[in-house]
Parts: structure tokens; C-alpha cells; sequence
């Protein structure tokens, strides 16, 4: 599945330089799944995971990603602010009305329609730019797509939800900045410097991270917004709607926990080994899909 639709010249580069951190990155949407099954029919296994942990681990996952990058890659994004824009549009006034509109479509009970929506209220998850960094996509753009939407979520997370199910649901805004910067900013910090002064410490870490290209093309920035769009923070979900919904409203930001992470990267994974979705209608044409790999 995840060679399905790669450019042979890639699959080629692949044999020659493998990369095992790249089969552990692409495997990673089926540890997310067999973890939730594991925890749904064994939860006390998992009764050591807290909350404490999150911001570490998933800091150290930025801090990866911060060493691939460069100050000249967010001097880029910054040039470019019409991605950033559509990013920040589609977070905000798309992904709400679409929430609303498979809501009432599907016609979700009222015991889990205020958690539904409150999920495409809120900001970008981190995990997100993660999930841009193995699709191949513009990391940088989705780590400032994902802090600009976290700080607005702020205002705009109880101004939507007081729209669109008529309980206003505020964001603490000390909590949120001690997030961003524990998970998003600091580690990102910490990986430029150390690419920018310590390249004998980089050069030790390169072998044990995902492979991600370095050029900033248009497409991917599509992906980035994308999987920035896609991916939302259900667990700020989860905390908020427990605290002032109720808890039966906290279980659709549960289940999209698992859901969005298993869809997220498992479509980062085929971005990454060179799928595109524009090529899949010619794909499944026969005698055409073997013209466009050949391509």
C-alpha cells in the first residue's frame, strides 16, 4: 500500500539508501491503531500514560524536525503569505462549516453534537506538523500555520463555539502559551541551533530521522495545509468539552484522536513515498497508470 502510485526512479533511490527510519515512520499509523485496540481491551496496560507526558514526547519529535530545518525555510513561509492565509481559512471558517455540515447530515445525536463540533473549533494539532514532515511537505509553513492558529484559538475557539452550539467554551490562555512553547517553539529553536552551529551533533542524529526533502515546492504546501487542516488538537477537545459540555461530549475528540492520527499519517506516509491524489483517477485506468509512473 504505501508503494502504490511511486515514481520507480524514487523506489530506486529507495534500495540503494534505505532508511529504516523511514519503515518505522510509515508504520507508525498502525502502532497508533493496534495501541487503541490494545488500550480499549486492556486499559489498565496503559494506566502509566499520563497527560505529563505529552509535551515531552511529542517536543521531542519537533526537535527532530527542528534540525532539519533552517532559518532560511521560515524566511521563506514568511515571504509566501498567501499559503499561510488559505491555511488560517481553512482552519477557521472551512473546517467549522464543514463540521456543522456532516453533522446535521449525518444527524449526530445532541449528546455528541456539541463535542463534533467543538473538534473543528479548535486549533491545529502538533502532531500535525510531524505529520507534514513525513509527507514531505513545507514544515516550516506547518509549524507557523500551527502556532498562529493555537495563539488565535484563543479568541476564535469560544467566539465559534458560541456561534455554532450556543455555549461559549473559553481557551485558557496561559495554558495554551505554555503548550506552544514546551511543544512547538522551544524544540524548534533548539533544532536550528544546533544546524546553524552544531553540525557534528546533527550529523550523529541524521541517521536515526525520517528522510524529508528540503525543497519548498507548491505542492507542498498544498499537503501542509493539507494535514494542518485535517489534523486537529482533539485532545485540547477532549479537556474542554469535559470541563464545560460534559462528559459524553468528550467521546467524539476521543475517537478522533485515533481516527485522525491512523488517516493523518497514513496519508503523510504515501505523500512521502511519492503518491500524489491527483494521479489516482489515472492510476486506476488501465494501461494508463504505468505511463504515469513511467513519468
Amino acid at each position: 500500500m504505501l508503494s502504490f502510485g511511486v515514481d520507480p526512479k524514487i523506489a530506486i533511490e529507495a534500495e540503494v539508501k534505505p532508511d529504516a527510519s523511514q519503515l518505522l515512520s510509515a508504520l507508525l499509523p498502525f502502532v497508533v491503531a493496534l495501541t487503541a485496540v490494545s488500550a480499549l481491551t486492556q486499559p489498565s496496560t496503559f494506566t502509566w500514560v499520563t497527560k505529563e507526558l505529552y509535551a515531552p514526547t511529542l517536543g521531542g519529535i519537533v526537535l527532530c524536525i527542528g534540525i532539519k530545518l533552517s532559518i532560511d525555510d521560515f524566511a521563506l513561509a514568511f515571504k509566501r503569505p498567501l499559503p499561510l492565509s488559505i491555511g488560517f481559512l481553512a482552519q477557521y471558517l472551512l473546517k467549522p462549516a464543514l463540521g456543522v455540515l456532516v453533522a446535521r447530515a449525518f444527524g449526530i445525536s445532541p449528546v455528541f453534537y456539541a463535542g463534533f463540533i467543538l473538534i473543528s473549533c479548535v486549533a491545529g494539532a502538533q502532531l500535525s506538523s510531524y505529520a507534514s514532515f513525513l509527507s514531505k511537505g513545507d514544515v516550516a509553513l506547518s509549524i507557523l500555520l500551527t502556532s498562529s492558529s493555537t495563539i488565535a484559538s484563543v479568541l476564535v475557539t469560544p467566539l465559534l463555539t458560541g456561534l455554532l452550539i450556543g455555549s461559549v467554551v473559553p481557551v485558557d490562555a496561559v495554558s495554551m502559551s505554555k503548550s506552544i512553547l514546551q511543544v512547538v517553539l522551544a524544540p524548534v529553536t533548539i533544532g536550528l541551533v544546533l544546524n546553524t552551529y552544531a553540525k557534528q551533533v546533527v550529523s550523529v542524529l541524521q541517521p536515526v530521522m525520517p528522510f524529508v526533502a528540503n525543497d519548498l515546492l507548491e505542492e507542498e504546501a498544498c499537503r501542509t495545509i493539507a494535514v494542518c487542516t485535517g489534523m486537529q488538537s482533539s485532545t485540547l477537545a477532549g479537556l474542554l468539552a469535559t470541563q464545560f459540555l460534559g462528559s459524553t461530549q468528550a467521546v467524539p475528540p476521543a475517537c478522533s484522536v485515533v481516527a485522525m492520527a491512523i488517516m493523518g499519517l497514513c496519508l503523510a506516509s504515501l505523500w512521502g513515498s511519492g503518491f500524489r491524489l491527483r494521479d489516482l483517477p489515472l492510476l486506476l485506468i488501465p494501461g494508463v497508470g504505468s505511463t504515469v509512473n513511467a513519468q
